[in-house]
Order: structure tokens, then sequence, then C-alpha cells
């Protein structure tokens, strides 16, 4: 196949997820400067700073620039193939044989969405990194606060809801991108003979579908995301 449905599993995390998150970046920030009172209780503080000094200034802007682009991937593969998808369905499923120039076009298409896949698969894994990093010092933070409430002052809206699915959500996305990119260039490096029901075993159909959804979860997250800079701007 073409394409799977986890490519935008963190676009459809819920808005109070991101929220959670987001206001955590702006409560670590407001009190970074006594970071030196807090560390005499929790040494991983000056951690947690620095984390949420990542996710706002890289993780999260490179999280908005990669849902920006997989709208225009998705919408451009959604085209490419849709006269493809349309061409296969006008074939005479009697012979397997294609003409010399739909293999040609075929092959064009294939490696085409190969490049635009590995372009994104990337940066993808490095956002998976990044998350998974982030929440396991906020998890590790949350942990020493619950015991110091009253020194401290701090009563922040706890991760432990928010923790796994984020997290789930970063690797099933990212190794969506993997898979799908491996899978593209074993086609693309292959030699197989393109033939109808090869063509078939793509199911391009599905994976207009899927390319669509993808771009209306990209746009819907872009939308929350402007919103949530609102907590630490």
């Amino acid at each position: 196949m073409l394409a799977n449905d986890t490519l935008g599993q963190l676009f459809t995390v819920p808005e109070k997820d991101w929220t959670v998150i987001n206001k955590r970046v702006g409560e670590a920030a407001a009190v970074a400067s006594v970071t030196g009172y807090i560390e005499q209780y929790i040494p991983e503080f000056p951690l947690l700073v620095s984390v949420c000094d990542v996710w706002k200034n890289q993780t999260y802007d490179s999280l908005i620039r990669q849902s920006a682009g997989i709208i225009l991937y998705a919408r451009n593969a959604a085209e490419d193939f849709a006269s493809l998808s349309d061409l296969i369905k006008m074939m005479d499923n009697s012979s397997d044989e294609l003409s010399d120039n739909i293999k040609q076009q075929v092959w064009a298409l294939l490696k085409k969405l190969n490049e635009r896949t590995v372009f994104f698969s990337k940066p993808m894994e490095e956002i998976e990194t990044d998350i998974s990093i982030f929440l396991s010092v906020n998890e590790d933070v949350d942990r020493q606060i619950s015991r110091y409430k009253d020194k401290l002052g701090i009563f922040w809206e706890p991760f432990e809801d928010v923790i796994p699915e984020i997290n789930l959500a970063a690797g099933i996305m990212g190794q969506g991108w993997r898979d799908l990119s491996q899978k593209l260039q074993e086609f693309s490096q292959s030699g197989l003979n393109i033939t109808l029901p090869l063509l078939k075993e793509l199911d391009i159909e599905t994976a207009l579908v899927y390319w669509q959804n993808l771009e209306s979860d990209a746009r819907i997250f872009r939308a929350v995301a402007e919103r949530q800079k609102f907590y630490w701007d």
C-alpha cells in the first residue's frame, strides 16, 4: 500500500492534551529565575527547564513545520495518484501486461513519492525522540513535585494522563513514516516488473482516502498549534 492511517497520529491528539503540555512549558519558564531554590528539593528541575526550552524553541515548532509540509505532501500525493487510479479502472483486466508508457509513469510517481516520504521520515524520527525525552523528564519531576508542594507552592496540572497518549501517538506516527519509507525504497530498488496485479496491490484507492484524512488532520492541528503558543508567549 502507498500510505497508511498512522502518518498523522500526533495530529489527532486532543487539544486539551496539547494544552496540558504547553501550560507546563509556560509555567516552567515562569519559575526559571528561581531554579536554584527549586533545585534544592528537585535536582532534576534545571533539566526540566532545559527540555521545556527545547520544546518551545525547537520540538513544537518542528512539529508545526512538519504539519505544513505534510499538508502539501498529502495533497500532491492524492493529485499524482488520482489519475493513475482512474487509468487502472479503465484497464483491460484480462491482461497483466502494461504499456511502457504506463510503466514509466508508475515508476516516476513511485520515485517522487519515495523522495517526499524520505524527506519527512527523518525529521519525524527526531521529533519522536525529543518528545520522548521531554515527557520522561516531566514525569520524573512530577514525582518529585508531589512531595514538596507545600514548600514550593507549585500546583501544576499532572502529566500522568497525557504522557502515555502522546508517547504512543509519537511512536506510531514515527514508525508509520519509517515503514512507508522502507516500503517505497524497496519498490524503487527492486526493479520489479510493473504489472496490473502489482498496481492493484498498491491499493491506490485506500491510499487516496488516507492522504485526504492526513491533510485534514494536519490542517486541524495547525489551527490548534497556533492557539497553543499563547501559553508561553
